[in-house]
């Protein structure tokens, strides 16, 4: 029964992301397309623990590929946030990633210039950090050798 549902959930995704990667789609393709989207949403809400997991699994790979309508950016954020307060800690923690990657490719929300100086920032605290810590190597190796010389004194004055 799992993994009968868990395939069924694939294909149905796969035929989504088929469809999502089409631009040229009739009506009859359109409705289809959102008919299965709306199935995937109905599975997240109904099945069983593992069902509800793979769901999300699945929301958030087509959020990270952008196959998601931007029509359907509110539905599933909403259906998340149901999830968020879900019996099952993996559904909970499937739920917040999904959140995650929906907040960070959000059609609607410029992130892109903030999240290239946010990384910007990070890479030059992070080279900066490495420097810092040469310095200090060598710093603690001058001290050392000062304190071999002290020694060596110390020892020649006796």
């Amino acid at each position: 029964s799992h993994h009968i549902r868990v395939a069924a959930l694939t294909a149905l995704c796969s035929v989504i992301e088929k469809l999502r990667s089409s631009d040229e789609l009739d009506d009859g393709q359109k409705k289809m397309r959102d008919d299965l989207l709306e199935k995937l949403r109905d599975h997240v809400r109904d099945e069983p623990a593992f069902v509800r997991q793979h769901c999300l699994q699945l929301w958030t790979s087509l959020v990270i590929q952008k196959k998601v309508p931007v029509k359907e950016y509110l539905r599933v954020f909403e259906l998340e946030l149901d999830r968020l307060r879900d019996k099952a800690c993996r559904v909970r923690k499937d739920a917040v990633t999904l959140v995650m990657h929906m907040v960070l490719n959000n059609p609607y929300f410029v992130i892109d210039s903030t999240r290239a100086q946010i990384e910007k920032g990070q890479n030059d605290a992070k080279t900066k950090l490495v420097e810092l810590r040469q310095e200090h190597e060598k710093l603690n190796k001058n001290i050392k050798e000062d304190k071999k010389m002290e020694e060596k004194k110390s020892q020649s004055d006796d």
